[in-house]
């Protein structure tokens, strides 16, 4: 069937007479006759409304087929949140999950918005430190990633001067600051939390707090009296005798 013949199947089935089609695309029925008859050739614009008029495509009038719909393409899944694979408190691997198997923090997702902090420490009782140098250095071996050599001889700094404070790690995010001061604040040491700007880590230590440490849960802290609680206990102990 010629590209004529399929204007005049459609005009018919369509129910209408080639005056009416005439009509409804502004020209006469003799250019609508000429046109089944192939004597003469619609012009583009007559084209797009003989195929809005008979509700066939221009592939169809043209080449006797109809194009197929193209297929949707299917749509993509919304990307998932994606976490740090290295922990921004102890810097070890985090093998892409939400939690550190190294030191427990809860890791948010990618990117870190906000300033950068870095955390600073000392000692407040240095020399008590003494009772608690195998904890002390296990936390900063945890929770800050320091070798244990080098996290024994940081131990052994703030023992020998309580004005010695150190930078334990820089550039965390607020909840990693946050998260690193609490769980090293066991009384014995002094964590500060300060802005961090890039700036030398000499100038680091003597910047002024940036945000206050809350006190740690109470499901998280240590049962026992600790040591200045057993000194307490040793002086109530003593006051007690001293009256018998």
């Amino acid at each position: 069937m010629e590209w004529n013949e399929r204007i005049a199947a459609a005009r018919k089935a369509a129910g209408l007479t080639q005056e009416a089609l005439g009509e409804k695309l502004g020209v006469s029925r003799q250019a609508v006759s000429k046109w089944e008859s192939g004597q003469a050739v619609p012009d583009l614009d007559t084209v797009a409304k003989l195929c809005l008029a008979l509700g066939f495509s221009a592939d169809y009038l043209l080449f006797g087929r109809e194009t197929a719909p193209a297929e949707s393409a299917p749509a993509e899944p919304a990307p998932g949140p994606v976490y740090p694979d290295t922990c921004p408190c102890c810097g070890r691997p985090t093998s892409g999950g939400t939690l550190c198997p190294a030191c427990g923090y809860p890791l948010p997702a990618l990117p870190f918005p906000g300033p950068r902090y870095a955390l600073t420490c000392g000692a407040r009782y240095f020399a008590s430190i003494g009772s608690a140098r195998e904890q002390l250095t296990q936390d900063f071996v945890q929770f800050c990633g320091k070798p244990d050599a080098y996290a024994r001889e940081l131990v052994q700094l703030m023992e020998n001067g309580s004005d010695y404070r150190a930078v334990l790690r820089r550039d965390l995010p607020d909840s990693a600051a946050l998260f690193l001061a609490q769980h090293l604040d066991r009384g014995y040491l002094e964590p500060k939390i300060v802005l961090d700007e890039g700036e030398p880590q000499q100038e680091l230590l003597g910047k002024a707090e940036a945000m206050t440490i809350p006190a740690r849960p109470a499901s998280e802290t240590k049962s026992g009296l600790g040591f200045w609680g057993v000194v307490g206990a040793v002086v109530v102990a003593l006051l007690i005798l001293s009256f018998l």
